[in-house]
């Protein structure tokens, strides 16, 4: 998914920033939640602005998760 298309369906969702090295635990003490605000000029990253943060940060596309019916869910 492109970091527009996944602004055009999310961009109103809660996401979470999953870090690869947190291997899918949600739990873990370096995941980040946030909301998407915009897409970048990467086709790959958009710009979450992330709950305690004064700016927004540029994190890829794959590396979130966003907030569903079921909780935390792969982007669609």
């Amino acid at each position: 998914m492109t970091a527009e298309e996944f602004i055009a369906r999310h961009g109103s969702k809660r996401v979470l920033y999953v870090p690869g090295h947190a291997h899918g635990d949600t739990e873990h003490f370096d995941c980040e939640r946030g909301r998407p605000i915009r897409a970048s000029a990467d086709p790959r990253t958009v710009f979450v602005h992330y709950e305690g943060d004064q700016q927004p940060k540029a994190t890829t596309v794959s590396d979130l998760l966003v907030w569903g019916l079921n909780g935390w869910e792969e982007p669609s």
